[in-house]
């Protein structure tokens, strides 16, 4: 274990060594630096003023290259489509319970609209395209099912 020590002892003592003798002083300061760099002389300090002008033509030439950037198509028509609003409610412990909810909502004449699906061991409704008047009937099913989460949705139509 003696031995140990002293190895590390002497492999710190010859790294000092090393780093404090091993190089040229003036290869790492100045002005050696000075020397190592490409073209010192194009480097210079910008005034407020400088960075301002050259802030300002930064943003009009972003605003350019914006306004002449060309649409994509695929985008067009997505912005075109209009989307529908829909609801997600879950999480159910059992199919039975989620069966149970979606027989309330059969009943108000959102059967068609209802999906369901399984995330994480727990069943999941989505109700889809409904209005502030549908969601105001939602919000009074859900009131007996007080553990349940709502989480408002948008669906975009894939009618173009």
């Amino acid at each position: 274990m003696k031995a140990f020590f002293f190895l590390l002892l002497a492999a710190n003592v010859l790294l000092g060594a090393w780093m404090l003798l091993g190089e040229p002083v003036d290869s790492v300061r100045e002005p050696g630096r000075m020397q190592l760099q490409i073209e010192p002389g194009r480097f210079r300090v910008l005034s407020d003023a400088d960075l301002a002008r050259l802030r300002g033509q930064a943003e009009r030439n972003a605003a350019a290259a914006v306004a002449a950037a060309p649409v994509p198509k695929a985008d067009v028509a997505a912005a075109e489509r209009p989307s529908v609003t829909c609801v997600e409610i879950g999480n159910f412990p059992s199919e039975s319970a989620a069966k149970k909810a979606r027989a309330r909502l059969a009943a108000i004449g959102l059967a068609d609209r209802t999906s369901a699906s399984t995330v994480n061991h727990a069943m999941r409704l989505r109700v889809s395209g409904i209005d502030a008047a549908t969601e105001a009937k939602i919000d009074e099913i859900l009131k007996d099912y007080p553990k349940q989460q709502l989480e408002h949705c948008t669906e975009v139509s894939s009618a173009q």
